[in-house]
């Protein structure tokens, strides 16, 4: 019986859903997950074409399937979530190949440590997916130091706190709880901004974020969201607005040049802000205080 789920989202890529998922079969070879883990796949793609395609693949991997026609990452995310049968989900877009016992790290930590809600991988775009050790996430010139560092709300990993990111789409979770906190925006299109609300609404609910040694390997050749710049702000400042409230949200609006837009964003974070109101422990306002006393960049400037 599966423990664990891969829940990968796709767009237009047939081809790297295939590797994917094969990756992710070899990686639990000789492992405690050999035979324990399942696969669900939500597509995104444009054409009917590539539609087809990616529901062959994901029929002939035995993987849950849905397809969506919302340009969404963060939408798609969610319903693959949701497809998940198993008590723990890793979310994975198509173009991730998996160092080997990738997933049997995410289930030990996960199964052993109560408090820590995420669990993030390091990603490459070079190297070897089975390189171990260092691994650093720039965000904004901030090097955050990801050599699995317990990154709680108030820990300090010496001088330098670790932000632990979504990128590309790793992180590993408990399906229950994950849906008890509501997962992405919905409404957000493309891709871009998702993990800083994920990631800071745990912290903000008091779990924990936790990033492992284990490394992925990006193959994907072209972004398969024509993500504009514009989008990509307003996403961020969606972000802003649903886990701060309004004055905050018009900070970052006016600081990510997303000022004309600050109606309808508000319009669609409000219900976001308010289930987050709900169930925060810590307010939006006491978590940027304490990233800036460790000088690390708690959001996207806006700026080169």
């Amino acid at each position: 019986m599966a423990i664990i789920t891969l829940a990968i989202a796709t767009k237009n890529d047939p081809e790297g859903l295939w590797y994917t998922i094969n990756s992710a079969i070899l990686s639990v070879m000789n492992t405690n997950l050999a035979g324990k883990l399942a696969f669900a796949v939500v597509d995104n793609s444009d054409t009917q074409d590539y539609a087809n395609q990616v529901h062959s693949v994901a029929v002939k991997m035995g993987a849950a399937y849905k397809r969506i026609t919302f340009p969404s990452n963060h939408l798609a995310r969610n319903e693959a979530v949701r497809l998940s049968e198993t008590e723990y989900t890793v979310l994975c877009d198509s173009h991730v190949l998996f160092s080997h016992g990738f997933f049997s790290e995410y289930v030990d930590i996960l199964s052993k440590n109560p408090n820590i809600g995420l669990v993030h991988s390091c990603m490459t775009n070079g190297g070897t997916p089975t390189h171990r050790g260092y691994c650093c996430y720039n965000l904004q010139r901030f090097e955050a130091n990801l050599h699995g560092i317990l990154s709680s709300y108030g820990a300090l990993a010496n001088d330098k706190f670790p932000v632990g990111l979504q990128g590309y789409g790793s992180v590993g979770f408990r399906t229950e709880q994950w849906l008890e906190y509501g997962g992405f925006i919905e409404e957000c299109a493309g891709h871009g901004g998702g993990e800083v609300f994920v990631s800071y609404k745990y912290w903000m609910f008091g779990s924990s974020v936790y990033t492992t040694t284990k490394v992925g390997l990006i193959h994907r050749v072209s972004k398969p969201y024509k993500r504009t710049r514009t989008q990509w702000f307003k996403n961020f400042t969606t972000s802003a607005f649903a886990l701060g409230g309004y004055e905050v949200g018009c900070k970052y609006a006016v600081r990510l040049r997303c000022k004309p837009y600050i109606d309808e964003l508000w319009k669609i974070a409000k219900p976001y802000h308010k289930f987050v109101l709900s169930k925060q422990k810590f307010p939006f306002s006491e978590l940027i205080n304490h990233f800036k006393k460790v000088r690390a960049r708690p959001f996207i400037s806006g700026k080169k």
